[in-house]
């Protein structure tokens, strides 16, 4: 690259291979570690205020009947899996407990 009247100084500011070393094998994963290499250099603003937390949901979709529910006054829910699931009725709530995994993904 000298012969080409690249100057040293240039030449030092260059890494290779490109990207984190993430153990990426396939072009995707290629992309995707020098992705996240240019992220943790321009993205990492240490001066920056930390983003606050996301606020907590306020409403839900009942799995079962697709209905919304407000989740601060929901009266049936259910527990499982570290997570609550909302709905609008005992009914709905007894349906879904019967067979959770086939509301999977539907919350």
């Amino acid at each position: 690259m000298s012969a080409r009247g690249v100057p040293p100084d240039r030449l030092g500011r260059l890494k290779a291979p490109a990207g984190l070393d993430l153990g990426a094998v396939t072009p995707a994963e290629i992309a995707v570690s020098i992705l996240a290499e240019i992220v943790q250099h321009y993205g990492g603003d240490k001066g920056a205020e930390p983003m606050p937390p996301a606020p907590a949901p306020t409403e839900a979709l009942d799995p079962v009947c697709g209905m919304t529910v407000e989740v601060a006054t929901a009266r049936y829910r259910s527990e499982a899996g570290g997570r609550t699931t909302y709905f609008c009725c005992q009914r709905c709530q007894e349906t879904f407990e019967q067979d959770p995994g086939r509301y999977a993904g539907r919350a």
